[in-house]
């Protein structure tokens, strides 16, 4: 139970860091951005929860993958931890409002022919879209209701 407390305290500090780190000196730094990037990764793949105390950390990876577009190692980090959110239930939403998915395609554009970056920002695309045939239907249902008034 400690260990899982300590994990936890862990990968919240480590998203507290990203989150608040992009917003500094780290913008400079592709190599601290890609480092940072990873450790989140890895931590939200071993510890979900971190997400619920620092539910911001999509708009922070999205920021990161904007600023240094032209960095493959940025790109492959951050659409990690774009892969890493979209299996969480509440982070989806999340990173649909911060233009996530556009950062996926805008990575995928950079670099064309990396198939690692191509293969996993599908993969990520594909898991927040999830249950996105929800929302689509919802729209529809909603549409269709208002013509007919």
């Amino acid at each position: 139970m400690a260990e899982r407390q300590l994990k936890l305290r862990e990968a919240g500090g480590a998203c507290e860091l990203l989150t608040t780190g992009l917003q500094s000196t780290w913008k400079q730094s592709p190599f601290n951005i890609q480092g940072a990037l990873i450790t989140v990764a890895e931590l939200l793949c071993s510890c979900p929860n971190a997400l619920a105390k620092f539910g911001d950390i999509g708009a922070a990876v999205v920021a990161a993958m904007n600023t240094h577009g032209e960095d493959a190692g940025v790109q492959q980090a951050g659409i990690h931890v774009i892969q890493a959110l979209a299996r969480i239930d509440g982070a989806r939403m999340q990173l649909r409002g911060c233009n996530a998915l556009e950062a996926l395609a805008d990575a995928m554009r950079a670099h064309p022919h990396s198939s690692d970056i191509q293969e996993c920002a599908a993969d990520a695309a594909v898991l927040i879209l999830w249950h996105g045939g929800r929302l689509i239907d919802g729209l529809l249902q909603r549409g269709r209701r208002t013509l007919r008034e």
